[in-house]
Order: C-alpha cells, then sequence, then structure tokens
C-alpha cells in the first residue's frame, strides 16, 4: 500500500477550470493516480490525453462507466485495471437482485476482452434489507468473484450504518478498490438512503437523467446543488467522522492484494467559491490517506 489515488469527478462536476487543470493540480499535490470518467478527455485525442497523464506521473487505475467497445479500448489504452458502474433504480426482490448479479456477470465477462475488470460501485441504498438479507450481499453472493469485484463506497456504507472493515473482512478478495469518503452521520429514515434526493428528482427530472449519463461531468444548476448538498453534508474531512480508518486499512490489507484507496470529497464546496476550496480539501486528504497508508 502507499499510494493514494483521487476519483476526479467531484473535480470537475461544476462550470470550473476543467479536466486538464484539475489533473494538473492533483499531481502537484502528490497523488499518485486517478480514477476517470467515461471517455471524457476535455478535447484531447486518447494519445494526447495519454501522454498529458504519463507526463504527470499519474496512474490510471481504473475508470467510471466505459460501456461500449470504444470507450472500453480507451480505458484499456489509459492502462486501467478496473471499470465501475452502479446500480441506478430499487429493486425490491431477491429475484431482481439476481438478475441483475447475472448482468454484472455478462458486463464482467464483457470488459475482460479488455483486460479490465468490472467493479460495482455503491450507495446507501445497496444496504437495504430486501427478504432479510441486505442487497449488497445479495449481489456479491451471486457475481462471480473472476469477473467481477466490488468499489467499496465506504462513506454511503457508514451513512447507512454498515461498519465497513467488517464487510470488507466478510468478503476477502471482493474489495480491489476502496472509494474514501468520511461520513458523520447514519440514516434515519429511507428517504436518506437515497443517491438522488427525492426533492432533487422532483425538481428537475431532466436534469437527474443528464447527471446519470456518461460523456463528462454534470453541471447542477444552484437550487438543485444547494437540494444535493443538504442531502450530503455528511460527506466531511476524513478523519473527523465514524470510519475507523485505521481498521478499515488493516482489513483491506488483512483479505486484499494491493487494494486501492481512492478518494473522493463530494460535497466540501457546493455553493460556495469553487476558486481553491476544492484544491484545499484535496490536498487535506492526501496529507491524511498518506499517513494512513504509509
Amino acid at each position: 500500500m502507499g499510494k493514494v489515488y483521487a476519483q476526479i469527478y467531484s473535480m470537475i462536476r461544476q462550470e470550473r477550470a476543467g479536466l486538464l487543470p484539475a489533473l494538473k493540480c492533483l499531481a502537484g499535490l502528490g497523488y499518485d493516480g486517478v480514477e476517470l470518467i467515461s471517455d471524457f478527455k476535455d478535447g484531447l485525442t486518447t494519445t494526447e490525453f495519454k501522454a498529458f497523464v504519463q507526463d504527470l506521473g499519474l496512474d490510471v487505475i481504473s475508470v467510471m462507466g466505459l460501456k461500449t467497445d470504444e470507450e472500453l479500448a480507451f480505458g484499456q489504452t489509459m492502462g486501467a485495471r478496473f471499470t465501475v458502474t452502479s446500480l441506478h433504480g430499487h429493486p425490491s426482490t431477491r429475484e431482481e437482485l439476481e438478475q441483475i448479479a447475472q448482468q454484472l456477470n455478462d458486463i464482467g465477462r464483457n470488459t475482460a476482452r479488455f483486460g479490465l475488470k468490472t467493479l460495482y460501485h455503491n450507495h446507501s441504498n445497496e444496504f437495504i434489507k430486501v427478504e432479510d438479507t441486505r442487497a449488497y450481499d445479495i449481489l456479491i453472493q451471486n457475481t462471480d468473484p473472476d469477473l467481477v469485484g466490488f468499489e467499496f463506497d465506504v462513506g454511503w456504507g457508514q451513512m447507512a450504518g454498515i461498519d465497513c472493515a467488517a464487510y470488507v473482512r466478510k468478503y476477502p478478495g471482493r474489495f480491489p478498490i476502496i472509494h474514501v469518503k468520511e461520513c458523520d452521520k447514519i440514516a434515519q429514515t429511507e428517504a436518506e438512503y437515497e443517491h438522488f434526493p427525492q426533492q432533487y428528482m422532483a425538481l428537475a427530472k431532466m436534469l437527474a437523467d443528464d447527471v446519470l449519463k456518461a460523456g463528462g461531468p454534470p453541471k447542477f444548476p444552484a437550487q438543485a446543488a444547494a437540494l444535493m448538498y443538504n442531502s450530503r453534508n455528511w460527506n466531511v474531512e476524513l478523519g473527523i467522522g465514524l470510519i475507523d480508518w485505521e481498521d478499515l486499512r488493516d482489513a483491506a490489507v488483512e483479505t486484499q492484494d494491493n487494494a486501492a484507496f481512492v478518494n473522493e470529497r463530494e460535497y466540501y464546496h457546493i455553493g460556495k467559491n469553487l476558486a481553491g476550496e476544492a484544491i484545499v480539501a484535496a490536498e487535506m486528504d492526501y496529507k491524511f490517506l498518506k499517513n494512513l497508508l504509509s
């Protein structure tokens, strides 16, 4: 261990400097690598973008949302080891979840053709019980470990009241990436488990659809951004919340070869002056993780 990665999504999702300056910033702070978004290259060709990233000394460990063969080939060219997908919706039966697990196996079989492994990224709703078993457990238990792994977003897991380290130990080898978020709150109502708040969805269904589609960072108008912030301001500075990071680190070391920690502080800046704050948060989180993993 020791390497510290960053998810690029929250650095660039609003109108700001863009992907290339954000990558320069992360490299300058000392991050060893990044998780990218689809085949978004900020106007560069794949060859130009690969050279840009390599010149910064950044390792692309994974890419979110690769679907088509062309996109998967991009991930392969960038040297990624993983591609990441998520569940949107609310399966209510074990049968539905088992079907989703089989779909994940099919996706994993296809991505393997490009030397990539499919990882499933959770939010909180996966920890709601379906027929007395958490949906997350049903997905893990019904996917092929050779085809499908899990990028465990521990912030959302903690929000659902989960002992994240215990989950890592429960399923050894299934979590090649720990997606780092701090959390200082446990959900008290089912509505708080939602990835996109109900009020937000009611406000702008078309916008929500745009948020979910691949192809670059979504843009949040002020009213929608405020709703998102108010639903996720549990995502606080690393080390001041509820997660036992040392236990989580130890669990990852015990159960997974070369587990990667990929940082993302989602809601440190919504509704505030973006310039500087994202950089300050990224620097604070880097120092925390570097110390934790050294």
